[in-house]
């Protein structure tokens, strides 16, 4: 395989139909990785901005995890902890493109959960978990927009 294309597109002996098929292929692959990247999150939020808008104080409120922090990725979890990394990424470029429109935009930590992900074991009541999610829907200040919440305290991307 060259650049994780199948053998079939490598041919030895006609290298102009080699590069032209792997150029093809990664052409395809790119412009469909970018419409699909593009839609999102623009059909789940950029969707509901008149909503938005109408709200007295409106937020966006996603629940990431600590697994989703530079220095709190496991390696025994790489596909959760990389794609909460990516939902903190999300969330400070939607902060920034939401803000002019006093729109609040953070993510929260609930912590380990006693749910059927995190199991008996946990160390948090379903409430605790909320509890953060919840202020950050009601009580906190608008101004808080772009961070990272934990026990409703900013921590560290």
């Amino acid at each position: 395989m060259v650049f994780g294309f199948p053998d079939s597109y490598v041919t030895p002996d006609d290298p102009k139909r080699q590069r032209t098929e792997l150029y093809g292929k990664f052409c395809t692959e790119a412009t469909n990785a970018h419409d699909r990247h593009r839609r999102w999150p623009g059909t789940a939020l950029f969707g509901r901005r008149s909503h938005l808008r109408k709200a007295a104080a409106p937020r966006v409120i996603n629940v990431s995890s600590g697994y989703g922090q530079l220095d709190g990725m496991s390696a025994n979890v790489p596909r959760y902890c990389l794609s909460k990394l990516a939902l903190n990424g999300v969330t400070i470029m939607l902060a920034a493109a939401l803000r002019a429109e006093g729109v609040a935009v953070n993510s929260m930590c609930p912590g380990w959960v006693r749910t059927d992900m995190g199991g008996p074991d946990a160390t948090r009541s379903v409430e605790e978990g909320a509890d953060t999610a919840v202020w950050l829907a009601d009580e906190a200040p608008r101004e808080l927009t772009g961070k990272f919440f934990r026990s409703r305290a900013e921590i560290a991307w």
